[in-house]
């Protein structure tokens, strides 16, 4: 309710216009449509009163769980990330730091939480930061050793053709893809399988797989006829071994971006000769903050290192820290199939 409706001039307007859209518009994998609606038989088994939608006069359904999920590509904003390896950061890494940068309002602020996700079938158990009615990745981490994080970049659906939201789009990349040899030309077809609403850049790390190593790159990802054209990959600058993003299409454009987050974040490898330990990474991630980062997140992927910070509020710098946290016990949780009864821990 504060998230979508507020957004809207009239809350009836979510029935009489975007949904009916959407409904023209998407173009969603299988498995969409079964989650969201466990996701609503769960809070009915919880309370029955907690799907009631007051504003519209009606209980909540599938279409709005997948309208949440969409809401991202209607309007874009902000955020920022690094990947960094080899002589960069200790140890085998990757490093990877990110800022989640949108509007948000102290309901949402207050009720963001770490999510611990099962493997489903052949599909990868993974851990994300965000909110666990809202289907899709916006940041996670999965236990093949695989990061990504979502950013925005300026550009309109193209008219007429069928689109999948890149929440959906990121998190059947994050179920699917391992690291080892060609990881980021594997991430690319899987990308390229997909149309996009909105353009954006989809920033993904691995760790060393048995036959290669570390890395990152970019993926920029753009609205267009021909999918095979919507995705660029942008990976590391030659003989460096660390990439950053902001908001900007740099691979695509041929030109580096004015994005002072981007430069702080570039900046902060290149003017250092020293590895940076963790601690500098969380520094680091902060040099691009803004006043709506609603969370930032630091984890390295080969020791399993991880800390976030969570915005609490709107107003004034409230904030939860969290460190010392162990990316695969979070992960252990995940493969745990007794129920919550029985385990405590089964969901």
């Amino acid at each position: 309710r504060g998230f979508a409706l507020s957004r809207l001039p009239i809350p009836g307007a979510w029935n009489l216009m975007v949904l009916p859209k959407l409904r023209a518009a998407l173009d969603l994998p299988d498995w969409v449509r079964p989650w969201c609606a466990a996701v609503i038989e769960g809070i009915a088994a919880r309370d029955e009163s907690l799907l009631r939608i007051p504003e519209l006069g009606r209980d909540l359904t599938v279409d709005d769980l997948i309208g949440v999920a969409a809401l991202p590509d209607l309007l874009g904003l902000a955020c920022s990330s690094f990947v960094a390896w080899g002589e960069e950061v200790e140890g085998d890494g990757p490093v990877v730091g990110r800022n989640l940068d949108y509007f948000a309002n102290d309901e949402l602020l207050r009720n963001t939480m770490v999510v611990v996700h099962r493997p489903r079938g052949d599909r990868a158990g993974w851990v994300s930061i965000g909110w666990p009615g809202m289907a899709g990745c916006l940041t996670g981490f999965s236990d093949r050793g695989v990061s990504v994080a979502i950013h925005d970049v300026p550009a309109r659906a193209v008219p007429g053709k069928k689109v999948t939201p890149r929440t959906i789009a990121l998190q059947e990349l994050i179920e699917t893809l391992s690291p080892g040899p060609e990881a980021a030309d594997r991430a690319a077809a899987t990308l390229r399988g997909f149309r996009y609403p909105m353009g954006g850049n989809f920033m993904v790390g691995w760790k060393a797989g048995s036959e290669s190593g570390a890395g990152g790159a970019v993926f920029e990802i753009a609205p267009a006829a021909d999918m095979a054209e919507g995705v660029t990959v942008r990976p590391a600058d030659g003989g460096q071994s660390f990439v950053v993003c902001s908001n900007d299409h740099v691979a695509r454009l041929g030109k580096q971006p004015r994005c002072g987050r981007f430069g702080a974040l570039r900046d902060g490898f290149l003017d250092v000769e020293a590895e940076l330990d963790f601690a500098d990474c969380r520094s680091l991630i902060r040099e691009s903050e803004v006043r709506m980062t609603l969370y930032q997140s630091v984890v390295d992927l080969g020791t399993g290192a991880l800390a976030f910070r969570l915005r609490r509020q709107q107003r004034g710098d409230v904030w939860t820290e969290v460190e010392g946290w162990d990316l695969s016990a979070l992960l252990g949780l995940a493969s745990v199939r007794e129920e919550p009864a029985e385990t405590g821990v089964g969901r």
